[in-house]
């Protein structure tokens, strides 16, 4: 399963209207899994990839094709789409991550649009729901003062090795 791209970019000008911090996971869960988000150029502005927050972009490495938007919101958040072309690893990755995102209604949103239930006690830390039927892996966590979501593309090897795990 590829998994959906923005399906416009950034498109048409007017005033800045800041992205709410309401709005971030929905806006996550319509670009990432419904490739249904629509940016205008007051809701977000295209960056380099090396405009992400130092520990997540050392944790992504450096993707053959980025595609960053910084959002206008209240504080500092990023959409993210990012592919990869080696082998073992995720060929695509769609992401948020925010300094303003409260990461339990961040987590509450991913789960429910996985069908996956909480652990209640385990909700400030990292959080993985693999489906390896629909071929991806998506995660809510904390890293360095931001909330990040994100989908990962799982490759081929991947795939296979968590299926035999389940």
């Amino acid at each position: 399963m590829m998994l959906p791209l923005i399906a416009a970019g950034i498109m048409g000008a007017g005033a800045p209207t800041p992205v709410s911090t309401d709005q971030l996971a929905n806006l996550f869960i319509s670009a990432c899994f419904d490739g249904s988000a629509q940016l205008k150029a007051s809701d977000a502005q295209a960056v380099a990839f090396d405009n992400l927050p130092d520990s997540l972009r050392a944790r992504l490495i450096a993707p053959d094709k980025a595609q960053v938007w910084k959002l206008r919101s209240g504080g500092q958040s990023y959409l993210y789409i990012l592919e990869y072309q080696k082998p073992n690893q995720n060929p695509q990755i769609c992401g948020l991550a925010s300094d303003s995102l409260p990461v339990t209604p961040a987590v509450d949103a991913v789960a429910q649009r996985v069908g996956a239930t909480i652990d209640r006690t385990r909700r400030d830390q990292a959080i993985e729901w693999w489906v390896p039927e629909q071929g991806y892996m998506a995660l809510a966590s904390r890293l360095r003062g931001y909330t990040v979501l994100q989908v990962n593309q799982l490759s081929d090897q991947q795939r296979k090795g968590a299926s035999r795990v389940r």
